[in-house]
């Protein structure tokens, strides 16, 4: 299985994600400029991808910050990544304390062929890995959906998984709701775009 644990503890801060982003900035990079839009991860998209689990990030890929299920777009992409994968192959990661409960039976109860995972915060390791335990598939064919450069692409980027970087076209959410995700988007993404000038384009 491929997995680096060196530099990761168990309350992650940001020194030790800006030493993890230096290790992946080629790749980061490139992610940040061409990001996949999740209406655009159509059956075809994703099977391109070689994998054979897909993990899932619920806050601005499937739904809203603060929602509780997945609106239509995240829908789709539920039953885009089940056709590809196959039943118990898709994994639901959601490791922010919001919603934790309601979310975790939303989905047990509506979406059978999926697998909602309660996991300590993105990149540790923990949710990833759970997936990967859980499917039997090695690191490298699992892909991770995410919308946080510095969290779940960095997660999947120093565990040897393939790392989607995801943004939504659109996205019927709360004034709360697109604050709260763009303040957690933003400033990973300038982070990625600092550490691009300081140790790519010298």
């Amino acid at each position: 299985m491929m997995y680096n644990a060196l530099g990761i503890i168990a309350n992650m801060d940001w020194w030790i994600k800006l030493r993890l982003a230096r290790r992946h900035i080629k790749e980061l990079s490139r992610l940040r400029r061409n990001p996949a839009f999740v209406e655009s991860l159509t059956q075809k998209r994703l099977s391109e991808l070689g994998a054979q689990a897909i993990v899932l990030d619920h806050d601005g890929v499937l739904g809203a910050n603060m929602s509780v299920g997945p609106d239509e777009a995240g829908q789709e992409l539920i039953r885009n990544a089940v056709a590809v994968c196959g039943p118990g192959m898709v994994f639901i990661l959601s490791n922010t304390q919001s919603k934790r409960k309601e979310r975790r039976a939303h989905y047990t109860d509506k979406y059978r062929d999926v697998v909602y995972l309660l996991a300590k915060a993105k990149p540790e390791p923990d949710g990833i890995m759970q997936a990967a335990w859980a499917s039997g598939a090695p690191m490298d064919k699992i892909a991770m959906v995410d919308d946080g450069l510095m969290t779940g692409v960095l997660m999947a980027l120093e565990s040897g998984a393939i790392a989607v970087h995801a943004k939504r076209r659109v996205m019927d959410e709360s004034l709360s709701a697109w604050l709260i995700r763009l303040a957690t988007t933003w400033p990973q993404s300038g982070m990625a775009r600092v550490m691009e000038l300081l140790f790519l384009f010298k």
